[in-house]
């Protein structure tokens, strides 16, 4: 069993945060979002990753190398120039040659998730969607669907015209013909895998799974400090055992001190804080 994550976006509304990053490596609880992704997979049946990288892709590279520390094999396409979700997939087809899971690569969600598009497309042998409700959903691609099939997906419509209170999640179980029906809907520009989903629906099935646990999204540079803190609300905080806190300092109860960090005299680090982990041979300061 084989994931895609499109991880080569370059976040324009993040920069300058991404600069000299791509989007999901901006971190959150002191890991890149990517990590977050691919910490999730390794607790389903997937056992290889495909990482498609394209700016900055020498950050995701060195972090994950070939996954040797994880239940994963992780290998790596280029995407370049970077024309959206479709296409990033398309650059994979080599390496996959059977059903695949898809995931966006700046949305955090639980494994669970993944394991109900694959059961559902295991059964089926369909497409298939997560789908999840939202409370601004026309900043996503809305959903129509009726009973258990897709009807369209539309992306950022006006917030009066929405179809339904159900987004797209950013989770999918494809099967091989994708890669036929991803070719036939290019139109040689900017190429979204939903697009070519919200056509496929005319000549077969494309089913959707409602999802209702975690689904975390990084689209604007405050997104962060949400989803930080939605993470660090279910994560043991304080800090680590090798952190030093000066007695005079004074450190919240749900602030996350990372190893290796030194927090100094009469300090202060508020809630929803993350320090990150010091690297060798210096130690990171407060």
């Amino acid at each position: 069993m084989k994931a895609v994550i499109p991880a080569a976006g370059k976040g324009r509304r993040l920069w300058p945060l991404t600069e000299n990053r791509p989007k999901p490596m901006l971190p959150v609880e002191n890991r890149p979002i990517l990590d977050h992704i691919v910490t999730e997979l390794e607790a389903t049946p997937v056992t290889e990753v495909i990482l498609v990288v394209g700016s900055n892709r020498e950050r995701v590279q060195s972090y994950f190398e070939d996954g040797r520390d994880r239940a994963l094999d992780i290998s790596y396409v280029t995407q370049e120039p970077q024309l959206g979700t479709g296409h990033a997939l398309r650059q994979a087809e080599s390496h996959v040659g059977d059903s695949v899971v898809v995931l966006n690569g700046d949305r955090i969600v639980d494994a669970a998730a993944i394991d109900a598009v694959w059961e559902r497309h295991r059964q089926t042998g369909d497409p298939t969607v997560a789908i999840t409700r939202a409370d601004h959903p026309h900043k996503y691609g809305v959903v129509d669907f009726a009973d258990d099939e897709l009807v369209g997906i539309e992306e950022s419509p006006h917030p009066d015209r929405v179809a339904s209170e159900y987004i797209n999640a950013g989770v999918y179980a494809l099967p091989p013909e994708i890669f036929a029906a991803l070719r036939e809907t290019d139109h040689h520009g900017e190429h979204a895998l939903t697009a070519t989903l919200s056509e496929l629906v005319a000549t077969r099935p494309v089913r959707v799974v409602r999802y209702r646990g975690r689904w975390l999204d990084v689209s604007e540079p405050w997104d962060l400090l949400a989803v930080n803190r939605a993470i660090l609300a279910n994560t043991r905080t304080g800090p680590h055992e090798t952190a030093t806190v000066a007695p005079s300092a004074v450190v919240a109860d749900d602030a996350l001190l990372a190893a290796g960090s030194t927090v100094h005299p009469n300090a202060t680090i508020d809630a929803n804080t993350t320090t990150p982990a010091a690297r060798p041979p210096s130690r990171s300061t407060i």
